[in-house]
């Protein structure tokens, strides 16, 4: 079927995520009393190929082994109970995933700041203090060929 990540979800009916990163689609598989729900965040299925995914989690024993055996009854519909939506409102943000992307974020902002301040003040330099008369060296300063 080709390269995909599984991801369970811990919910009262069961419910696994499948990514697909060729197709940059995330599907979401609930299995109810009522039939199959396969809600994908992108139209990037055919016909053909969400026939044969369905077959597929029926295989793999995500789902019931009568759809094993499914078919398309008619073009562009699925019987038998297998929904197939597309829609991306079940998405949500981890707060792992999130926690994790600040702490990288910020391990890389404080060290590039603090380079980019010594590399600033390396090339720019401060005004340079030029010493005044009074300030010389006296011996300097009662040099008789002034």
């Amino acid at each position: 079927m080709g390269y995909y990540t599984i991801v369970p979800v811990p919910t009262e009916s069961p419910q696994y995520e499948f990514w697909f990163p060729h197709l940059d689609t995330l599907v979401r598989v609930e299995e109810t009393d009522g039939g199959v729900t396969v809600r994908a965040t992108r139209d990037s299925f055919n016909d053909q190929r969400k026939l044969a995914f369905i077959r597929e989690l029926a295989a793999e024993g995500f789902i019931s082994d009568e759809y094993c055996w499914f078919s398309m009854a008619a073009q562009g519909s699925f019987g038998r109970g297998v929904r197939w939506v597309v829609d991306h409102s079940w998405l949500e943000l981890n707060v792992r995933h999130m926690e994790q992307t600040q702490r990288v974020v910020l391990g890389f902002l404080l060290p590039a700041t603090l380079a980019w301040l010594f590399l600033l003040c390396w090339i720019v330099p401060g005004p340079t203090h030029k010493p005044l008369p009074s300030e010389q060296h006296p011996r300097l300063t009662s040099f008789p060929y002034r």
